[in-house]
């Protein structure tokens, strides 16, 4: 009775189960006498007899093969197949795509020329930064505005007064926007222009009417392009943060308001009134800045600037 061999090429305990390199024989071959000077063996099991590091039971390589023969390939390895590559990380806000490469040790790093990662941390510039699908969000408010602090006329954010004919009161960094995007912000500021000396420089014109006391607002978006999307409105009031006084309201997206300063890019507001020598003339104002309807809160930040100031001289006829 004679037996089937199988010719063992790579020489790793097993054989080609083709049986074009098989022999018929009583016993097992001498070493060396198959077709191609391989030696025989009984086992045909193996699946790649020209690669000895593939045989039943050999280690799993991560390398694209079946290397232990039980027909599935790189089983248990971290990825596959060995070299692929794939597309991986966002494509949501500011975040670009990149490629990783699978390796026996895994994925590699997500990388490529045109690959943009997530950040860290959002930064205030109008775009999704983190890549969450959120722009601009739990960013900290302006340091005028911590929560609800300043949202109506009775919390209005007291400025320092306004001298006639001072200095120009610069307020910078704020912004319609809270951090917790909870609810759209607004802003209110109190300010109260005063009157430099309402009695030494009338005292040849007591009781006259003085002309042209001037309060300038001056509101500055975060962009020209951004004008439409905020009002501001100029309340004057009689007494000092007194909402329920306020005598008139002037705003910049009244119908017939010409506020808009193209050349420098910012809102122009001015309020005048007329006095009396020897009395005092100051006046209180709240200034409100809210959003155009259907515009968004932005952190980007606007800037106001307030000037007092008065053309005539006194004794002046009033026109």
């Amino acid at each position: 009775m004679t037996t089937t061999y199988y010719e063992d090429f790579d020489d790793d305990g097993f054989g080609d189960p083709d049986l074009a390199w098989s022999t018929e024989a009583c016993s097992l071959p001498p070493e060396g006498s198959s077709q191609n000077g391989a030696d025989y063996v009984e086992d045909n099991q193996d699946c790649n007899d020209e690669n000895p590091d593939v045989f039943p039971g050999a280690e799993e390589l991560c390398d694209g093969q079946d290397n232990n023969c039980n027909t599935d390939v790189d089983e248990n390895c971290p990825c596959t197949p060995i070299d692929g590559t794939e597309e991986c990380g966002s494509d949501v806000g500011m975040c670009v795509k990149g490629i990783r490469t699978c390796t026996a040790e895994g994925w590699s790093e997500c990388g490529g020329d045109a690959y943009v990662p997530a950040a860290e941390t959002e930064i205030c510039n109008m775009q999704d930064d983190d890549c969450d699908g959120e722009t601009d969000e739990e960013l900290a408010d302006d340091s005028w505005d911590t929560f609800s602090a300043n949202d109506t006329c009775e919390t209005a954010s007291a400025l320092p007064d306004i001298l006639e004919g001072g200095e120009t009161l610069e307020v910078s960094g704020l912004s319609l926007y809270h951090g917790s995007l909870e609810g759209k912000d607004a802003d209110w500021f109190h300010v109260e222009a005063l009157e430099a000396s309402h009695i030494f420089a009338c005292m040849d014109h007591l009781f006259e009417e003085q002309c042209n006391f001037l309060f300038l607002v001056t509101f500055t978006p975060p962009t020209p392009e951004m004008k439409d999307d905020y009002v501001m409105c100029v309340h004057d009031t009689t007494f000092a943060r007194d909402c329920d006084e306020i005598n008139n309201t002037f705003c910049t997206s009244d119908a017939d308001a010409q506020t808009w300063n193209e050349e420098d890019g910012v809102h122009e507001m001015v309020l005048a009134w007329s006095g009396t020598c020897g009395l005092d003339d100051s006046w209180n104002f709240f200034v409100e800045i809210k959003n155009a309807e259907g515009a968004d809160n932005t952190c980007m930040p606007y800037d106001l600037s307030f000037d007092m100031g008065w053309t005539g001289e006194v004794g002046d006829q009033c026109q």
